[in-house]
């Protein structure tokens, strides 16, 4: 049996109310299956996956965050 590692991605949702644009919920989905979860735990339930990788910066995160700057220049 092949072992699988991965990592809890987090829900967030834009919220411009907050400094960093985001609000990061307590829910999670796996990397590996997508299976979710309300809590980290140190395998995925479904897949059995490790959770032991980090979770990737995303670049996108920095291209949402570009237009408040933006927006703020405009006034």
């Amino acid at each position: 049996m092949e072992e699988k590692h991965g990592y809890w991605k987090h829900v967030k949702v834009r919220d411009d109310s907050l400094m960093g644009g985001w609000r990061y919920l307590s829910a999670c989905t796996c990397s590996v299956c997508g299976c979710p979860s309300n809590i980290e735990k140190e395998h995925c339930p479904e897949c059995g996956a490790i959770m032991d990788e980090p979770e990737p910066e995303e670049a996108e995160d920095d291209e949402k965050k570009a237009p408040l700057s933006d927006e703020a220049s405009a006034d």
